[in-house]
């Protein structure tokens, strides 16, 4: 069904709201939503009023009164549609046609400047609503005179003047009439008169019916006295008791009918003005308006009768103050001819004014009909007739508004719910419907209850589905993903496998990769150790403790980058093993990384071309406690002696330090020694390699 949305936005005290519409596809009451063209002029929270502003689909042919109307706000504007947060009324919902208006909603109590609305153009416009929870104090005028249902094209047809009866059906001037909520032409059933703008003038310069209201709009002045079968225009009806509360703009009045071009229009109707708060306050001046227009003269033709007053919609706990009310109905256009009287417009009835309680003593209201015009003739001057027009019925004060607060209906939009939307991976989770009448799953899940199930094992992100009924019939399908607990990508740092013969500088190489890039920077630094007796340091980075070989190295993984490496140079000895480990005793990582998982992988060396004897290697004995650091050197042996490789004595020490010796070898030796210790006879030899720098 084709809607309409209607914007209104608010400007400085001195200028006027202007009001801007968008066109809009259809309206989902289970979903609570609207689809529109144009869903940039709306935003989430701005407060909206639905209305109806003509009759139900003749495509049906049946009739659904107008004016129905309902407030809501707009919760999400999403997926070119509105999403509302109330429930929609079903009598605006049911509608063909519907507007939504955008509410102003004042900054501030006072509102000073003047407020008006498009005039209706059979689609949009001609309605002003000002939403406020808190007191509202008018001090400017808030108008929406005459821009309710326009009038009708002028009728004239110059034959209507020469056959001496009249043909109604020969010559149509349905064209003429006056726009109401429904049109004169519609079959559809119970299509009240009260609801149909004035009638166009009768042929022969037969003026215009006033609009129709509250009041009934007066009917229009009689075919020219050319004829003497002189025809009185059409009356109109006042809108039927049990309708009075519906907000429906006031009808044009009907044009004249002409066939001298000079026939008068008939007025528009007057608009609708909405205002919505807990207390309103008038101030001297303040003036709120919905009159209709007066319908236009004519000349030799007839006049056009006036437009019919609008409504005034005041939902508030309380009004005080000195202002006026206003929703007048316009005059009957007059006529001026030469020898004959020409058909005066019928005046617009007067329009009604909707309210909670009485209105105070301060507070004016203007619910006056227009009066009907008047005929002349220039030939006779005294002579100032009605010709038969008549003025249309007066306005009223209507006192059946509801409180505001009873049409606001919460109804919680039927969703799923889950017990953990995030779940260990590989655990399952219960999900439920609340407030449903049906409910079907849509996956594969087990069934608990009627409204209940459990998911499968979680390994995945997984979106689970059903199909909803709720009390009212509506059916929808809603969805909610659960997905597993997010893991942190695994930091793997790694050694290769070596070999060497002793004497060989041997390269260390540190892996550092991530299973997945992350997510920000990873810095850290790797401590790795080995067997001191077979592989030494090289550098100054690397230090000997406890027998043991440490090497310190730090590492940086940026988050475009998913590995990196990093080196260090040992040098092989013959010590007292053929094959040693080389261990990733720790990672640390600085506090800003990243989490991540950690996985080492040690690596080995393998020492190569030993000599064997009876199939086994010979290695040096590596049972003494002996300390190297840089070129210092302290054992708990008796004396130690320094030889090069052809078994030469470099250096030696007896002297004890601290109930141990030590021995410090001169900066001028490089390359491969050996260190022998000698204790009760006994002597042990183990290998040491000097770089240039140690």
């Amino acid at each position: 069904m084709a809607l309409l949305f209607v914007l209104s936005l608010a400007m400085p005290s001195d200028s006027v709201t202007i009001v801007r519409s968008s066109s809009a596809w259809s309206i989902d009451t289970c979903q609570r939503s609207v689809f529109v063209r144009e869903t940039h002029l709306f935003r989430p929270g701005c407060r909206v009023l639905m209305h109806v502003p003509t009759c139900a689909a003749a495509v049906t042919g049946m009739h659904q009164p107008p004016g129905a109307w309902a407030w809501n706000v707009v919760d999400t504007v999403a997926d070119g549609r509105l999403w509302l947060r109330y429930a929609i009324a079903s009598s605006v919902s049911r509608s063909r046609h519907v507007q939504i208006v955008r509410a102003y909603e004042p900054a501030n109590p006072q509102i000073d400047g003047r407020i008006s609305a498009q005039p209706w153009n059979g689609t949009s416009g001609g309605i002003i609503a000002i939403w406020s929870d808190s007191a509202v104090e008018i001090s400017g005028k808030i108008t929406a005179n005459g821009v309710g249902f326009r009038s009708g094209q002028r009728s004239w047809n110059s034959r209507d003047t020469s056959p001496p009866e009249i043909s109604h059906e020969e010559h149509p001037r349905d064209f003429g009439h006056g726009e109401g909520a429904c049109p004169q032409g519609s079959k559809a059933v119970n299509v009240h008169r009260w609801y149909q703008g004035g009638h166009a003038g009768s042929a022969r310069n037969g003026g215009g019916g006033g609009g129709n209201a509250a009041g009934a709009g007066g009917s229009g002045g009689m075919t020219s006295s050319a004829f003497g079968s002189a025809v009185p225009g059409s009356a109109g009806q006042m809108r039927g008791a049990s309708e009075l509360a519906n907000a429906v703009f006031g009808s044009a009045g009907g044009s004249g009918h002409g066939n001298d071009l000079d026939a008068g229009d008939g007025g528009p109707g007057g608009g609708l003005v909405f205002i919505r708060c807990q207390h309103l306050r008038l101030l001297p001046g303040s003036i709120i308006g919905a009159d209709g227009v007066n319908g236009k003269d004519a000349s030799h033709d007839g006049a056009g009768g006036g437009g019919a007053g609008g409504m005034l919609v005041i939902d508030a706990d309380s009004i005080v103050g000195y202002g006026a009310l206003s929703a007048r109905g316009g005059h009957g256009g007059s006529t001026h001819s030469t020898l004959y009287l020409c058909g005066p417009g019928g005046g617009g009835a007067g329009g009604s004014i909707l309210v909670r309680s009485t209105l105070p003593d301060g507070v004016r209201t203007y619910l006056e009909a227009g009066t009907a015009g008047a005929a002349r003739i220039s030939s006779s001057p005294a002579l100032v007739t009605d010709h038969d027009a008549r003025p249309g019925g007066h306005g009223l004060v209507v006192t059946k508004l509801p409180e505001w607060q009873d049409r606001l209906p919460m109804r919680s939009k039927p969703r799923i719910y889950c017990a953990d939307s995030v779940v260990e991976r590989g655990r399952a989770t219960t999900l439920w419907v609340d407030d449903a009448s049906v409910v079907r799953w849509l996956d594969d899940v087990r069934t608990i209850s009627a409204d209940s199930c459990q998911t499968p094992p979680i390994d995945s992100g997984h979106w689970f589905r059903a199909l909803i009924t709720t009390a009212d019939g509506c059916m929808t399908i809603d969805s909610v993903h659960v997905r597993p607990k997010p893991t942190a990508p695994t930091l793997i740092v790694s050694i290769g496998d070596l070999k060497g013969r002793a004497g060989d500088s041997v390269d260390i190489y540190l892996n550092v990769r991530m299973t997945s890039p992350p997510s920000a920077t990873v810095d850290g630094t790797a401590y790795v150790s080995t067997y001191a007796r077979v592989l030494m340091p090289a550098r100054d980075g690397g230090t000997i403790r406890q027998r043991r070989t440490h090497l310190m190295l730090p590492f940086r993984l940026s988050t475009s980058g998913g590995s990196t490496y990093r080196r260090d140079r040992l040098v092989a000895v013959l010590g007292d093993s053929v094959t040693v480990q080389i261990s990733i005793d720790s990672v640390v990582l600085t506090a800003s990384s990243a989490p991540v998982n950690l996985r080492r992988i040690h690596g080995t060396f393998t020492l190569e071309d030993l000599c064997r004897e009876g199939g086994r290697p010979r290695l040096f004995d590596g049972e003494s406690a002996v300390s190297i650091v840089g070129r210092t050197i302290t054992t708990d042996a008796q004396q130690i002696y320094v030889s090069d490789v052809r078994g030469r004595i470099i250096q030696q020490s007896s002297n004890p330090f601290r109930h141990m010796m030590n021995v410090h070898i001169d900066d001028g030796i490089r390359g491969l020694v050996f260190v022998v210790l000698s204790t009760d006879g006994w002597m042990r030899s183990i290998p040491v390699w000097l770089s240039g720098s140690d």
